[in-house]
């Protein structure tokens, strides 16, 4: 956070240098600026158009002086919550501290209470959810690393739970711990829900309150394929034409990526790796996720290429089984061939399980229409296990089912050679193992 001092009197300049040289000292960026003819290098420039110049640059302003001059100072230069940077104001003798502008999203009361108990003055902070303690949705957001949008209806909000009224709160995401006073869960489709509310969301359209304020994690993910050298300039507006079909927020993309087959440089040297590992003992790897025969050739043929690249150093390697995890139903359907490029398999049952049903398993709101023992898993396994008998290669289950002693005897009966499970559940499965006709 970067902060610029300015103070008015050789008695502001002693508050203002301890500020400073505090402030430095836990991390911030601070400058300190005299502005007077009786203090050596005073800035030429008026107040004004200081101020004008550092409010648009900086995160935060400190005015060592009185009250008046910070006001008619910034006067013309405050525009939104959202963008105006912190405002402080401290007497020249250090007795208080007064958060003056962008308390809680620039963070001015935060920094009103540092500023306070390096000085050991006494902090001055106006905003209404503060003095009373109440949930601050703006705080939320700003701690919380989210975007907020819709400020008025961010007033509504906390006008609503100050006078003691319910405030919706609604969420496309799962969450934990309890809500802070005031708020009432909803859902997009409830009747008699709260005028306003919050909707913790990364699409545009979301709002379920007649007055809805938006607060926007870093939840999304933007899949990029190209070709090699394309210009930025054309990604990003392909980027933001595909956020806007799909009416969400530019604020909500946390990063973008490629799978990994297209980063060969960072795949290779994780093969590398495992290869060199291999020279002192067996190695097995594992590819997730695989989708179809051919992408699990081009892995095999990545591994290759390494192989003859240490060799042609003269680093030794040694021999690495390669298998598939079978957790989309895609492969699956395809283990018969799979089969015949792998050494093993492992079925890994989490995924398998809610891509079969098309379900997030750890969406409580799908909770009651999960089934680990749906007809259709159940098929695809017994169906994997006997693709992979056919080949002759070992096939394993792994995830929460292989811990589930119901389906323990159907998995040795149709022919799985080992089960994946924590140590305290390998005693109770051998028990079942051994009593199984």
């Amino acid at each position: 956070m970067h902060i610029s001092i300015i103070c008015f009197s050789l008695t502001g300049y002693t508050t203002a240098e301890k500020i400073k040289k505090s402030l430095q000292q836990c991390g911030y960026t601070a400058d300190l600026f005299k502005k007077s003819k009786y203090l050596e290098d005073s800035i030429a420039e008026n107040t004004a158009v200081w101020t004008g110049h550092h409010f648009k640059t900086d995160d935060g302003l400190v005015f060592v002086g009185a009250c008046g001059i910070a006001v008619r100072s910034i006067a013309p230069y405050v525009a939104s919550k959202k963008s105006d940077p912190a405002v402080l104001v401290v007497d020249e003798c250090g007795k208080f501290v007064i958060s003056l502008l962008s308390g809680h999203l620039g963070g001015a009361n935060a920094l009103a209470l540092k500023t306070a108990e390096i000085l050991g003055a006494e902090p001055v902070v106006t905003t209404a959810t503060d003095l009373h303690d109440r949930f601050a949705v703006d705080v939320f957001a700003k701690n919380n690393h989210c975007a907020i949008f819709n400020m008025k209806a961010a007033k509504e909000v906390s006008a609503a739970i100050l006078a003691g009224e319910s405030v919706g709160f609604y969420s496309e995401f799962p969450w934990t711990g309890s809500l802070p006073r005031g708020l009432k869960v909803c859902t997009p489709e409830d009747s008699g829900k709260p005028e306003a509310g919050i909707a913790v969301t990364v699409h545009r359209a979301c709002l379920p309150f007649t007055s809805t304020v938006q607060i926007v994690p870093k939840a999304v993910v933007l899949g990029l394929g190209c070709k090699k050298d394309k210009e930025a300039e054309i990604i990003r507006q392909e980027a933001e034409a595909c956020l806007e079909s799909e009416s969400i927020y530019q604020e909500a993309v946390s990063q973008i990526a490629s799978i990994s087959l297209k980063k060969e440089e960072l795949f290779k040297t994780q093969l590398r790796a495992i290869l060199r590992a291999g020279a002192y003992g067996e190695v097995s790897i594992l590819y997730p996720l695989i989708t179809s025969v051919e992408e699990f050739k081009r892995a095999k043929a990545l591994l290759r290429e390494v192989e003859e690249e240490l060799a042609d150093f003269g680093i030794p390697c040694g021999k690495v089984r390669q298998g598939v995890m079978i957790e989309t139903p895609a492969a699956a359907v395809l283990s018969d061939l799979l089969a015949a490029e792998a050494e093993f398999f492992s079925i890994g049952t989490n995924d398998l399980s809610q891509y079969t049903m098309a379900l997030d398993r750890e969406n409580p709101r799908t909770e009651e229409y999960f089934d680990s023992h749906h007809p259709a898993l159940l098929r695809l396994i017994e169906y994997t296990v006997k693709n992979a008998r056919a080949a002759g290669i070992p096939v394993g289950i792994c995830g929460d089912l292989g811990s589930d002693e119901s389906l323990t005897e159907f998995f040795v009966k149709v022919g799985v050679d080992e089960l994946s499970v924590p140590p305290s559940r390998v005693l109770p499965l051998r028990e079942k193992i051994r009593n199984i006709d």
